[in-house]
């Protein structure tokens, strides 16, 4: 991760809700937890992750829409 992770944004439970470091002051990290972005209620920002998609945030930074995501999200190479 080259001196990061999910965990240093998300948090240790991947609830996230804090200011992002180094970023727009107004933006807070994204609760990531399977159950949220994979569950109903994350309908009403964008269609529901699946591991394919989640992939492809983490790498592309595209969200399962296709729309981009914040350039606060960084991009991390995956095998």
């Amino acid at each position: 991760m080259h001196g990061g992770s999910c965990v240093n944004c998300h948090g240790l439970d991947g609830k996230g809700d804090k200011p992002i470091i180094g970023c727009f002051s107004d933006t807070v990290n994204t609760n990531i937890q399977y159950s949220v972005f994979s569950g109903p209620e994350i309908a009403e920002e964008h269609l529901p992750y699946n591991d394919t998609t989640i992939k492809r945030a983490i790498t592309n930074g595209i969200n399962p829409d296709g729309d981009k995501l914040e350039p606060c999200m960084r991009r991390w190479q995956m095998s």
